[in-house]
């Protein structure tokens, strides 16, 4: 009956009257189906919609009559009510400052130049220092720079009392502005330990020991903030302006300031060495070497100076490389192909560009590419199963990959091996990221979930009775139980249909979950009468239970209470703490040192005879990598196929002895030159003393590997 014509190009999303009533009429929305109201909704004064208004106006007369008594007083439970009233009241007028509210834009970019200001003054001053022969003068930078210790501390007291934030709840996104939790938040991230250990006052110390300049490097620690500022002030953009950034232009920036910074750097070392070369020389070879162009009109004159010119050179190399790769990126990718993950992420973004979506959900689509890449190595597990192998092959796949999660289910228990394996090759893949809302207590499920990788959060709601009196329908949740790899949960809902659904499931860490839906469930069931009749038995004796069955959840749950308690007295290190990747970059140190030194020493120190400096040096590295041999082989746990922590030291001790780094360890341990204490030194002719010892050690180089 009406006429529509575009004025322009337009994107329309349409709703055929078909669909709409399939969906009306489906069994779920029997409520209020669509037949039931002679397929039409332009009567007000049909029965169901007459029952919705008076039903409306019944509640708003109850919340008057509520709001009439507390307000006139009398009796003492109208006090109690008006009491608690106001308590609640005040509650919610707590001071805090919201997720969206401009200052944290003013302190995005306040934080980014301030952190800018101590990558380039620190070294600037360290060099003029080293250069005068003083490192306690006194410079008025020094000043602006107390000014801004003061600012970040006060940003550490905002962060952890007022800066409220915000999180998913039931599905919803939720502003918390609890004191505890903030604090508890800001204690977590990893903000929390940079800002620590760059806001101690350890320059005090040089007040007794000297060397102000060195004390005050431990300010550049905030350099790795800024990624994170630049993060924030993109997230900050949006919400509080509106103002829609893009990936590229990230990079970009990211690029531009790390680029600046590695001159600054450079610069300063150059400028420190050279006791009469001006800073615009400096600036000027540190380009010229950055870039590999080397004119040649400024070159080193003693070793220390050409140490320092062959280290800046190698950063030059791999700095001019990635620039260019981050340019050729922008304007061009090597790979279009439907496989690429890169390419299918790039189109993404622009996608989420060009429609605005809101930040938190550009970020947890950009956390499902980052778990699908360094998990799966960008491997598109279901398209890889179904497209390119077999449909024999992808079967004994996915049933090697399903047969832990499918035979601990206990509606499953005792059914044929054939319907169980029918069962795992129905199981469809689904990537989640952490605190995602998988269930929640409006829409009922219609598939049962099983965890292959991750842990899951069943919570329950239960109505706060000071706030239901209120009126109001806020709810609370409260744990109900926590699951892990291999375990599974809704799997009730296969049996019957749900109505609503028993519990809240949310994703605690990024998970990989297998889905069974109830149709292909019910389908699979007609060809196994026996295996119908179990899952039946299965399930009237858990009486209704939408989570595991009691026949095993108290044994599992024996198991898993047991293995935590030998996990907190077992001495062990978990392989993603702080404490393995430091102890790795020490690690990643010393390989560097034996891969350029003693092949450097054997090459090039012919001349050069054997000091203790380069024995204390060797053995240090050595006694690193022994120390290394020792950790991986009784204290460094790892994941099973199952993805299940191991820390039992034998457990540890196979899984070293089988691993391919052990035979390299053992190798590289030999101590080969202690033959200089066996054979006279002139059968080492023509090699001096250190470039024999240096040959002698070339089995350290197999650290590499």
């Amino acid at each position: 009956q009406v006429s529509c014509q575009t004025a322009d190009f337009s994107e329309v999303l349409a709703l055929d009257f078909a669909s709409f009533k399939l969906v009306m009429d489906h069994p779920r929305n029997e409520q209020f189906g669509f037949a039931s109201v002679g397929y039409t909704f332009r009567n007000s004064g049909i029965d169901g919609c007459s029952k919705t208004i008076q039903a409306t106006k019944e509640s708003l007369r109850k919340i008057s009559s509520t709001v009439s008594t507390v307000t006139c007083g009398g009796g003492k439970g109208r006090d109690k009510l008006k009491d608690m009233m106001e308590q609640h009241s005040a509650v919610s007028k707590s001071f805090s400052i919201p997720p969206d509210s401009t200052a944290h834009l003013v302190w995005d970019f306040f934080s980014i130049f301030a952190i800018l200001f101590y990558a380039i003054e620190s070294p600037i001053r360290l060099a003029s220092h080293v250069r005068s022969g003083n490192l306690d003068s006194f410079h008025t930078s020094m000043v602006l720079g107390y000014v801004i210790d003061v600012l970040f501390f006060a940003d550490m007291i905002l962060r952890s009392t007022l800066y409220s934030f915000s999180t998913h709840e039931h599905g919803k996104t939720v502003v918390v502005s609890d004191p505890s939790a903030i604090l508890r938040r800001y204690r977590s991230s990893p903000k929390f330990r940079i800002d620590l250990l760059a806001t101690l006052p350890l320059d005090i110390l040089s007040v007794w020991t000297g060397g102000h300049a060195l004390f005050r490097l431990t300010k550049l620690l905030r350099i790795l903030q800024i990624p994170m500022s630049i993060s924030s002030l993109q997230t900050h953009l949006d919400v509080c302006l509106d103002a829609k950034t893009s990936e590229t232009q990230r990079s970009v920036l990211l690029m531009m300031l790390y680029s600046l910074l590695l001159v600054v750097w450079c610069s300063s070392g150059w400028y420190a060495l050279r006791q009469d070369e001006t800073s615009l020389v400096s600036v000027y070879w540190t380009i010229t070497t950055l870039t590999t162009v080397g004119y040649g009109d400024v070159t080193p004159q003693d070793f220390v100076e050409t140490v320092y010119a062959l280290f800046v050179g190698a950063i030059g190399a791999v700095f001019t490389a990635s620039i260019v790769a981050n340019i050729t990126s922008f304007f061009h990718d090597a790979e279009l192909t439907d496989n690429n993950y890169d390419h299918q992420l790039h189109c993404i973004k622009r996608f989420m560009d060009r429609h605005r979506v809101p930040a938190e959900t550009s970020k947890d689509v950009a956390e499902y590419f980052s778990l699908v890449e360094e998990e799966h190595g960008g491997l598109n597990e279901p398209l890889l199963l179904r497209d390119s192998i077999p449909d024999h092959l992808s079967a004994s796949f996915l049933i090697h990959i399903a047969e832990p999660m499918v035979e601990n289910c206990d509606l499953l228990a005792d059914c044929e091996p054939d319907f169980l394996r029918r069962i795992m090759v129905s199981l469809e893949q689904v990537y989640v990221c952490a605190q995602y809302t998988v269930l929640t207590s409006e829409v009922p499920s219609d598939r049962a979930f099983f965890i292959k990788q991750g842990s899951v959060e069943l919570l329950v709601e239960r109505q706060d009775k000071r706030l239901e009196m209120l009126g109001e329908s806020e709810k609370k949740t409260t744990l109900l139980r926590k699951l892990d790899a291999n375990d599974c949960f809704a799997e009730g809902c296969l049996v019957e249909r749900w109505t609503s659904n028993p519990f809240i499931a949310r994703t605690t860490s990024e998970s990989e979950l297998w889905t069974l839906k109830r149709s292909v469930f019910k389908e699979i069931l007609k060809d196994f009468p026996k295996s119908r009749k179990l899952v039946e038995q299965a399930a009237a004796a858990s009486k209704g239970a939408a989570t595991t069955t009691r026949r095993r959840a108290s044994v599992r749950g024996a198991l898993k209470a047991a293995e935590f308690v030998r996990r907190k007295t077992a001495l062990y290190v978990h392989p993603h703490s702080h404490l393995a990747q430091m102890w790795f970059g020490v690690l990643l140190a010393a390989i560097l040192y034996s891969t350029i030194v003693i092949p450097f020493r054997a090459a090039f120190l012919e001349n050069h005879v054997m000091s203790w400096d380069w024995m204390l040096l060797d053995y240090t590295a050595d006694t690193i990598f022994f120390a290394d041999l020792i950790i991986r082989a009784f204290f460094l746990g790892f994941h099973d196929e199952n993805n299940n922590l191991q820390v039992d030291r034998r457990a540890i001790l196979a899984n070293c002895l089988r691993s391919e780094q052990f035979k390299w360890h053992l190798m590289a341990t030999v101590p080969v030159e202690t033959a200089m204490l066996l054979v006279p030194k002139s059968r080492f002719c023509p090699l001096g003393p250190l470039q024999a010892w240096s040959c002698l050690r070339l089995n350290k180089l197999l650290r590499s590997v």
